[in-house]
């Protein structure tokens, strides 16, 4: 009777221990379709059943984090690894391939993994203003393997890379329009230009002296920056 108790005290423990693997399971597959159904929103305006289908989320989830084509290579690693594993089994040889598709299919998990770090790093700098999200839709649309790298970063390089283009411009710019060149006397001319005082700051007396914002007429204290207007 004894054995029978410590049997079913075992059988009980790994249930337990199976449905609580199940319902984390269960919570992430729910918690990763709710945030990609967000970013596809946050990219398209709208979200998509997609995101909690299985294999379909897989697609989705490569195509937010790179294009369309990292999408479809995870389906291929979802799909086409256990089927010819399963061909290859039944037909009893090939144990050499069944090594390396064992090995492509723990690669396929970690490449999952990655895909779903890299989109939640474009979703958040999406939400910090650090990358367009229109930009972001436009290269997950793409099929090109080749374009399924860019824009992962944020537009940092983007910024250096069209303030490099404008000094190059500049660079090219003929020397009499360039700004060190222009003749002092012009410069002193414009410096020189007087505009009408309705429209100078200092003696405007609906405009702060110091931050330029409005004010009335009895205003003692601009309410932007503080400055003393008048006592």
């Amino acid at each position: 009777m004894g054995d029978y108790d410590a049997l079913g005290a075992v059988i009980v423990f790994f249930l337990i221990i199976g449905l609580v693997i199940f319902a984390i399971s269960l919570a992430i597959y729910i918690a990763v379709g709710i945030f990609l159904n967000k970013f596809n929103k946050l990219l398209y305006g709208q979200g998509t059943a997609l995101a909690f289908v299985p294999v379909g989320n897989l697609y989705l989830m490569g195509k937010l984090a790179f294009n369309k084509a990292v999408g479809y290579i995870l389906i291929g690693l979802e799909i086409g690894i256990p089927i010819s594993n399963s061909i290859i089994s039944y037909s009893g040889r090939g144990e050499a391939i069944e090594v390396l598709l064992s090995f492509l299919s723990s690669v396929g998990g970690i490449f999952n993994l990655v895909c779903l770090i890299v989109a939640i790093i474009k979703y958040n700098n999406i939400k910090k203003g650090l990358l367009s999200a229109s930009e972001v839709a436009y290269q997950s649309d793409q099929t090109n393997i080749q374009e399924a790298f860019n824009n992962i970063s944020p537009n940092r390089n983007n910024m250096y890379n069209n303030q490099t283009n404008y000094n190059q411009q500049y660079n090219n710019m003929p020397n009499n329009m360039q700004y060190n060149n222009v003749p002092n006397q012009n410069m002193n001319n414009y410096n020189n230009q007087q505009m009408p005082d309705n429209q100078v700051t200092n003696n405007n007396p609906n405009v702060c002296p110091n931050c330029g914002s409005t004010i009335t007429e009895t205003t003692k204290f601009c309410t932007h920056c503080g400055t003393k207007i008048r006592d």
